[in-house]
C-alpha cells in the first residue's frame, strides 16, 4: 500500500480497512515522516521507505508471505490452491464456506467479530443477514468437525467466532 493515493490517503483507507482484511500490509512509500511512520507501523505490518531495492523489498515481503498450507489437527487448509483436506480427503465447500474457513485459518486463536466475517460478502453489510453467517457457519461445520473430536470452531456468544489451534505448517 502506498500512502499517496489517488484517490485518498493511504493510511485513512487503512485505518478503515485494517479490521476487515485477511493478509498482511506492507506499506510502501515515499513518506518518511515519523509520524507516518509510527501510525504506519500500527497499522501495518511492515513499514518501507522509496526508494527501496528490490532484493530488500523482496526480502521483507517474503517475511510477511503466510504459510501457503495450514494445519489445524487433520485438517490442512491449502491457501495457493484453494483446498481443504482432511487426512487426504478433500473437503468440498461452496465459495463462501472457503471464504470464512480461510479468513479462520489465518486467524486462527483469533476472535472474529460477526462484522468482520459477514464482510466476506460484503463490505457494507447490507446484501446479507446476521442469520446467513449463523446457517453458513453452521454448515461449514458439518463438513469440517468430526462426531468425536474437539469443535474446530467456537462461538463467542454475542460477540464472533473464533478457530481452535495454532497456525503450523503442513
Amino acid at each position: 500500500l502506498d500512502l499517496t493515493l489517488p484517490d485518498g490517503d493511504g493510511l485513512t483507507w487503512l485505518k478503515t480497512w485494517r479490521p476487515l482484511l485477511a493478509g498482511r500490509v506492507l506499506v510502501v512509500t515515499a513518506n518518511d515522516q515519523e509520524s507516518a511512520m509510527l501510525t504506519g507501523l500500527a497499522l501495518a505490518d511492515d513499514y518501507v521507505v522509496k526508494p527501496v531495492s528490490l532484493r530488500v523489498l523482496a526480502a521483507r515481503l517474503e517475511k510477511l508471505l503466510p504459510s501457503a498450507v495450514l494445519s489445524m489437527g487433520a485438517l490442512t487448509v491449502d491457501l495457493a490452491r484453494g483446498e481443504v483436506r482432511r487426512g487426504s480427503e478433500l473437503v468440498p465447500l461452496s465459495a463462501t464456506e472457503w471464504r470464512l474457513v480461510s479468513f479462520l485459518a489465518q486467524h486462527q486463536g483469533q476472535l472474529l467479530t460477526r462484522d468482520q466475517l459477514l464482510a466476506l460478502w460484503d463490505a457494507s453489510g447490507s446484501f446479507v443477514s446476521d442469520n446467513t453467517l449463523t446457517v453458513t457457519m453452521r454448515r461449514l461445520r458439518e463438513k469440517l468437525e468430526q462426531p468425536g473430536e474437539p469443535p474446530l470452531i467456537r462461538t463467542v456468544r454475542g460477540m464472533g467466532y473464533f478457530i481452535n489451534g495454532e497456525n503450523t505448517l503442513a
